[in-house]
């Protein structure tokens, strides 16, 4: 009788793992209310800035409290035709996250450089995408300060953080 009840424990508590993982997995990829950032992003290469405007880079879900994504993938994304500026949606979304929906193969590279607000790091991937970044991804080996001069600033339109510079609308997601 103590031998099955361990073995019932035992069941019942990887039973109880599985169903915590599963949940806490959904919850944690729904929409964070509170969350919405942006950052501007240029990516160069062999000398020439991609562009990322074409509707195929685009996500025309409008934004709206009810919406859930399954990944962060999902919660990651470009609007309007603006290929330079990421809407994040959780606060868990990386880089990594959004060049797996741009351009994945750039992970695979070896000869990349990253830059956050004009300051040159090791890796970007795992870093979470915060609001009002200036982010660069380049294999350019020599001077880059044109390519991070030429970084747009738009992220705080899109932030309502510059009402000066215009605001955006509704279903571009604003703030």
């Amino acid at each position: 009788m103590n031998l099955f009840k361990k073995k019932h424990s035992k069941a019942s508590f990887i039973a109880g793992l599985a169903v915590a993982i599963l949940v806490g997995g959904l919850i944690s990829y729904q929409k964070e209310p509170e969350f919405h950032e942006h950052a501007d992003f240029a990516i160069v290469i062999d000398g020439k800035e991609l562009d990322f405007s074409d509707d195929k880079y685009m996500s025309f879900v409008p934004c709206s409290d009810d919406v859930h994504y399954h990944t962060p993938e999902e919660a990651v994304h470009l609007h309007e035709n603006n290929g330079d500026v990421i809407h994040s949606h959780q606060s868990v979304v990386n880089y990594g996250h959004f060049i797996n929906t741009v351009m994945p193969e750039l992970r695979e590279r070896d000869d990349l450089r990253f830059f956050i607000n004009g300051e040159e790091v090791d890796a970007l991937w795992d870093k979470k995408v915060r609001d009002l970044e200036q982010v660069l991804i380049t294999n350019t080996q020599g001077d880059v300060s044109q390519e991070l001069e030429a970084i747009t600033n738009d992220a705080c339109i899109y932030s309502e953080l510059c009402p000066e510079r215009g605001t955006a609308t509704y279903e571009s997601c604003g703030a």
